[in-house]
């Protein structure tokens, strides 16, 4: 029997202790949601059956003003150095390249927008899912799981305010 998986949010980082850091992904398959963690060699696998979800929460996390700042700082330090070396003129033009660097991180990041921290939660487990770590990957996964759980639990989505 073969089980197809729609990627729903990839390059997510997890920890699995202090020293140990891996990459996350979520997929969607047709009754559940698959969470894979990687470090090294090793891969764990959660499946999370539409049924038995009862929250997805989410909370805002300051990390993406932490890298924001980081590399707006390194940025700022390189070019000021730079500006600084008057007489090397190829001091100047290696330190302006090396700028590109933090440049690109800090516009990549403030594109990405805010970051999050979210888990999913049964009765029997409280699952992090590393790979939805930005707000607005959180919005388009629940734009296409939502509608899945509501299914599988047969409960209708809740009305609105005002629409009816």
């Amino acid at each position: 029997m073969s089980v197809s998986y729609t990627r729903l949010a990839g390059f997510g980082r997890t920890r699995k202790n202090l020293l140990l850091w891996g990459s996350a992904s979520l997929w969607l398959g047709a009754d559940h949601l698959l969470s894979v963690k990687t470090w090294g060699f090793r891969e764990e696998y959660r499946r999370l059956y539409f049924a038995d979800i009862q929250a997805i929460s989410a909370r805002r996390t300051n990390r993406w003003i932490v890298y924001a700042s980081v590399s707006g700082v390194l940025l700022a330090a390189l070019v000021v150095t730079a500006l600084v070396l008057e007489g090397l003129p190829e001091a100047r033009a290696g330190l302006l390249g090396l700028a590109v660097v933090p440049a690109v991180v800090l516009a990549v990041n403030l594109a990405l927008g805010p970051t999050c921290l979210t888990t999913v939660t049964t009765a029997v487990q409280t699952e992090d899912l590393g790979a939805v770590n930005r707000v607005r990957k959180l919005e388009r996964v629940l734009e296409r799981v939502r509608p899945l759980i509501w299914a599988a639990q047969r409960t209708p989505p809740p009305s609105l305010p005002g629409s009816g």
